[in-house]
């Protein structure tokens, strides 16, 4: 039986905002254009957003936010790779 070696880190792009009152990413879409950033996408109508922080768990409005591109930080490493772009 042969068994393949796959990473379980995630590599996957998300889209992400900060909160306003931790400033923790806040996680809320795939980026399917893997980090790579589109500017013909147009900007969400609406984006509110509970931060997944327990000891924060504020809900706020995002919708002119900043959006960055980020790969989930794996538990034990390095900081999360980041684009940022413009809302």
């Amino acid at each position: 039986m042969k068994i393949s070696r796959w990473s379980k880190v995630d590599n996957r792009w998300y889209l992400a905002v900060r909160c306003v009152k931790c400033a923790a990413p806040i996680f809320f879409a795939l980026d399917h254009g893997d980090g790579v950033e589109d500017r013909n996408s147009p900007p969400p109508e609406k984006l509110v957003l509970t931060c997944s922080l327990a000891s924060c768990g504020l809900r706020s409005d995002y919708t002119s936010a900043a959006i960055m591109r980020l790969q989930k930080e794996p538990a034990m490493g390095t900081a999360p790779s980041e684009t940022v772009s413009a809302g």
